[in-house]
């Protein structure tokens, strides 16, 4: 591994999904950056059977972070022969990055590599970065509201990839938004009867 690899502390895979990325969307906020590769691997653990970024996905407070691209884009990125970090008045952590030129590391991803990461840019990458942080949420509702800004292990999985759904996602922000402490709104117990309930349910 190259030296330059040591100090940016991205793995040439991540670095190359990181280039493709703004290749596909142009410069992307810094919240896109940590955020759009989990997404890519997350798509490709379902698809190929493995994760192309492998990067360290943390529980932030507002979503899932790609450890090593937050700490590149925060710290190492000076003088850095593929990216540059410049400073943005209008977004979320006031930074957003770029591709300084050429990006040949692109390469080494295989066609379906690219694939899935072009799938995501076209998919998620022009999602508005606050509503990117809530789906990575929504990804990981096994997670208690409070493990959120711990750095916890984010998942990579199946059923992550399943919660991509957009009913999923739906019913999440539609749960969310819900007080349910209000008794008010809660329906008669159902365990007596269950069946009959649900077929109330169903003509109601």
């Amino acid at each position: 591994m190259e030296k330059s690899e040591i100090r940016r502390g991205m793995s040439p895979k991540l670095s190359a999904v990181l280039a493709r990325l703004c290749e596909r969307l142009g410069p992307l906020f810094s919240t896109q950056a940590v955020k759009l590769p989990y997404l890519v691997d997350v798509v490709a653990k379902h698809l190929l059977g493995y994760a192309i970024a492998d990067g360290t996905y943390q529980t932030w407070e507002h979503g899932v972070v790609t450890k090593a691209v937050f700490r590149f884009v925060k710290h190492e990125a000076s003088g850095d022969p593929v990216f540059r970090v410049e400073p943005h008045s209008y977004s979320e952590s006031g930074k957003r990055i770029s591709l300084t030129g050429g990006s040949e590391i692109v390469s080494i991803l295989s066609p379906d590599e690219l694939a899935v990461v072009d799938f995501v840019a076209d998919e998620y990458g022009h999602i508005a970065p606050e509503q990117l942080g809530f789906l990575t949420k929504r990804l990981n509702t096994e997670i208690p509201a409070e493990t959120w800004g711990t750095n916890a292990s984010a998942a990579v999985t199946e059923e992550t990839f399943l919660r991509l759904n957009p009913e999923w996602q739906y019913l999440c922000e539609r749960i969310s938004g819900v007080d349910l402490d209000d008794r008010t709104k809660w329906s008669e117990p159902i365990n007596a009867d269950p069946m009959a309930y649900f077929l109330r349910a169903l003509n109601g």
